[in-house]
């Protein structure tokens, strides 16, 4: 004689066997495709840090070539300028040439920023800020 909540006890344990052994089962096959090592989809490539920063040089470079062409406004451009200066405040974990790129990286943006108000306020010297930036730019 078996007691009345055993046996529902027991019947619904066989009647969940199932999702157990669906639920096992999927996590053995997460777990095995966790370890299995996933092909980037946007590989980046190994580069210096140099060649980084070079690269976000030509990216603040455009965009103050777009500004200056009137195809992107001077408050967005001083923006991403201002975001790329604040970027490059994190040196802690640079070596010390890494430093000197960015320390130059850093006096390039400002000449960037310069730049951008030079525009912005029509300076007569808008052309010498534009070539003290180029300048800047060579030396990183």
């Amino acid at each position: 004689m078996t007691i009345p909540s055993l046996k529902f006890l027991s019947e619904r344990i066989m009647n969940l066997n199932p999702i157990f052994y669906i639920l096992v089962l999927g996590s053995l096959v997460a777990a095995a495709s966790a370890t299995v090592q996933q092909p980037d989809i946007f590989p980046i490539p190994d580069m210096s840090f140099h060649d980084l920063t070079m690269r976000n040089a030509d990216k603040i470079d455009n965009v103050v070539q777009n500004m200056l062409s009137d195809r992107e406004i001077v408050s967005d451009a001083q923006y991403k300028i201002t975001v790329a200066y604040r970027d490059s405040l994190h040196d802690s974990e640079y070596s010390i040439d890494e430093i000197g790129v960015n320390k130059r990286y850093q006096d390039y943006l400002n000449a960037a920023y310069d730049v951008t108000n030079a525009f912005l306020y029509s300076s007569p010297d808008l052309q010498d800020k534009i070539d003290l930036m180029n300048a800047k730019k060579d030396l990183i």
